[in-house]
C-alpha cells in the first residue's frame, strides 16, 4: 500500500510541475501591447488570437481525450507539446506584416496542443486516484491557476527585454523541457490499479450517476451547466484578457 501511495503521489507531483506552463495562455494581457506594437493593429485585432486559442482549447480536450483511448499516453502527450513547441516558435517567425499568422500558430496550433496536453493530466490525476479525485484535480487546477500568477512577471521581463519574437523563443524552450519531463514521467496507472477500490458515502452516489456521452445530451441537467458556464466564461475572458 505504502509503495502504491508513494508511486501516485509522485505522478500527483509531476503532473504539477507540468501544468506550471499550462497558464501561459492567461498571460495574453501582457502580450496583447506588445502584439499591437510589433504588427501595427488595433487592440480588436490584437485579441483574435486569444479568442482563437480558447476556442480550439476545447476541441484539444475533446482529440485528447479520444485518442487516450485508442493510443498510449506519451504519444498524446508527445503530439499535445510538439504542437505548443511548434505554435510557439513559429509565431516568433512571422514577419510584421502577417498577424493572421497568430490565428494558426498561437490561436490553433497552441491551442489545440495546450487542450490535449490538459485533458491528458487531469485524465492521468484521477486514474491514479479514482479514491480522492477532487483533490486530485482539485491540486492540479490549483497549480494550472497559480502558474499565471508566476509566469506572468517572467513574461513581463522577457517582453521587455527581448520583444514579442524572443519571448516566444523562450517559450518554446520551455515547452520542449516540460515535454522531456512530462513524457518521461506522467503515464497511465497499471491494468486492474485499485481494482479492488469500492466507493462508499457521497462518492458510491457519484459513480452510479456516471453516465455516457450520448446519455448526457439527454439529459436536463448537462444543458442546465451548459447554460452557466455560457453566462460565466465572458466575465472569466474579460478578467483574464
Amino acid at each position: 500500500m505504502k509503495e502504491k501511495d508513494s508511486r501516485r503521489i509522485i505522478i500527483l507531483l509531476c503532473g504539477v510541475v507540468c501544468c506550471l506552463i499550462m497558464g501561459f495562455a492567461y498571460t495574453y494581457s501582457l502580450i496583447q501591447p506588445y502584439v499591437m506594437k510589433y504588427f501595427n493593429i488595433e487592440s480588436s485585432s490584437a485579441s483574435l488570437p486569444y479568442t482563437i486559442l480558447l476556442a480550439v482549447f476545447v476541441v484539444g480536450n475533446y482529440v485528447g481525450g479520444v485518442m487516450q483511448k485508442k493510443v498510449k499516453v506519451k504519444i498524446v502527450l508527445f503530439i499535445g507539446y510538439l504542437l505548443m513547441a511548434v505554435g510557439a516558435f513559429t509565431t516568433s517567425l512571422l514577419p510584421q506584416t502577417a498577424p493572421a499568422g497568430m490565428w494558426l500558430t498561437y490561436g490553433g496550433l497552441l491551442g489545440l496542443g495546450d487542450g490535449m496536453v490538459y485533458n491528458v493530466i487531469i485524465a492521468m490525476m484521477q486514474k491514479w486516484f479514482p479514491d480522492k479525485k477532487g483533490l486530485a484535480t482539485g491540486i492540479t487546477l490549483a497549480i494550472l491557476g497559480v502558474s499565471a500568477t508566476i509566469l506572468s512577471p517572467l513574461c513581463s521581463k522577457w517582453l521587455i527585454a527581448y520583444g514579442l519574437t524572443g519571448t516566444f523563443k523562450i517559450l518554446t524552450g520551455i515547452f520542449v523541457v516540460i515535454a522531456i519531463f512530462g513524457m518521461l514521467t506522467i503515464k497511465a496507472p497499471p491494468e486492474g490499479y485499485m481494482s479492488d477500490y469500492r466507493p462508499t458515502g457521497a462518492s458510491a452516489v457519484s459513480s452510479r450517476q456516471c453516465s455516457t456521452a450520448g446519455e448526457c445530451f439527454r439529459m436536463k441537467e448537462y444543458y442546465m451547466l451548459t447554460i452557466i458556464y455560457f453566462c460565466a466564461i465572458p466575465a472569466f475572458v474579460l478578467l483574464s484578457s
